[in-house]
């Protein structure tokens, strides 16, 4: 058997490369966007509620076009405790008092009891509460089947659209 190597086939290598390259970009895209709301859905779904806000501030944030995050709270929310839900919050320094104060007023009767809540959770803590990292690991295997479909059918429309004549 005998495989003939020229300059138009040099080409022809290149375009199908080429082809392939764009058609797993465009997939992959659509990929993230399908998983990062699947995760983002379930995400919410696991996520505490004491008003919402938590759940509320969950949104798919674009980066680039291959790049995409889920993410809680931040900038703009209101939701700065995002993440000491996720991971916890060790013994140490005080949260600042003024974010109690809300969560003290509607869970305690009393607003004025953040001062001590701050006191305690610096003494002892707050235990993690993940949300986040299960709806990652839930979506995982979605991800991953998604992925290995999507290189598979790049693959077999640049063989069709650049194969041996």
């Amino acid at each position: 058997m005998a495989y003939r190597l020229d300059h138009t086939a040099l080409k022809r290598f290149k375009k199908a490369i080429v082809a392939f390259n764009g058609d797993l970009k465009q997939g992959h895209r659509q990929i993230l966007l399908k998983v990062g709301s699947l995760i983002l859905n379930d995400a919410k779904k696991l996520a505490p509620v004491q008003s919402g806000a938590l759940r509320a501030s969950g949104r798919i944030e674009r980066h680039s076009d291959t790049e995409y995050s889920v993410a809680f709270g931040g900038s703009g929310t209101q939701v700065d405790y995002a993440t000491f839900v996720e991971f916890g919050r060790s013994p140490g320094r005080a949260p600042p008092i003024r974010e109690l104060r809300t969560w003290s007023a509607r869970r305690l009767g009393d607003e004025y009891a953040a001062g001590a809540i701050a006191r305690v959770i610096a003494r002892r803590g707050v235990r993690p509460q993940p949300f986040l990292r299960p709806a990652i690991k839930m979506n995982e295997r979605h991800l991953i089947a998604s992925e290995v479909t999507n290189v598979t059918r790049a693959w077999n429309r640049a063989a069709a659209r650049y194969g041996q004549p």
